[in-house]
């Protein structure tokens, strides 16, 4: 699973890295966390933008939220399959957060991307926010977690925010096998909890 990344690009270094439009002048920058409104990277009407969007889709009328969804499902399962065909958008990071369990205590670990700064996670979203996708772990990250955000390429960038894009070569990216090269490193902070742990 992915719940928690890190974001402190300056915005001129986003416009940058995705060619994109960005009218605002600022955005919160640091460790996101879900239900806040992080910049995404969308396609629309031809043009790259960046846009704060919240982080999670409600459950019914609760207070919960769905963070994540499985590359395995996300085409099948209702709440995300017309989203997966036609509304996807990238998460820029600078790097994620899992914890992995050591005895009675979970450590958190920053996992980055070596050789990239700012990298692209698979999201899609509707109009109440988007989810982030999630596979298994890459042999290097199964040390901390079994699940991961799915990075995407340079490459699959443009086919991913492109809505033309059919199933199948949506299906095959998101099936691809990943080589990432990973830097993970803990941190001194044990896991903390947060509303979502009670809900």
């Amino acid at each position: 699973m992915c719940g928690r990344f890190l974001l402190e690009s300056e915005v001129e270094d986003l416009v940058a890295r995705y060619n994109a439009e960005y009218s605002m002048e600022n955005y919160k920058s640091g460790e996101v966390f879900p239900s806040e409104n992080p910049l995404t990277v969308i396609k629309a009407e031809d043009e790259i933008k960046l846009m704060p969007m919240r982080w999670g889709l409600p459950i019914d009328n609760s207070k919960r939220l769905i963070i994540n969804a499985r590359v395995e499902t996300v085409d099948k399962k209702p709440m995300f399959k017309s989203s997966f065909l036609r509304r996807r958008c990238i998460v820029p990071a600078n790097a994620f957060f899992e914890w992995k369990s050591q005895g009675s205590k979970k450590l958190k670990h920053q996992i980055n991307k070596n050789g990239e700064q700012i990298f692209s996670i698979a999201a899609i979203y509707d109009d109440n926010g988007f989810v982030i996708l999630t596979m298994d772990s890459t042999e290097k990250m199964k040390n901390i977690h079994n699940r991961m955000p799915l990075i995407l390429s340079r490459e699959e960038e443009s086919i991913w925010l492109d809505t033309t894009t059919d199933l199948y070569m949506l299906k095959s990216l998101i099936n691809s096998p990943r080589f990432i090269d990973f830097h993970i490193k803990p941190t001194t902070q044990e896991k903390e909890h947060t509303l979502f742990d009670y809900l």
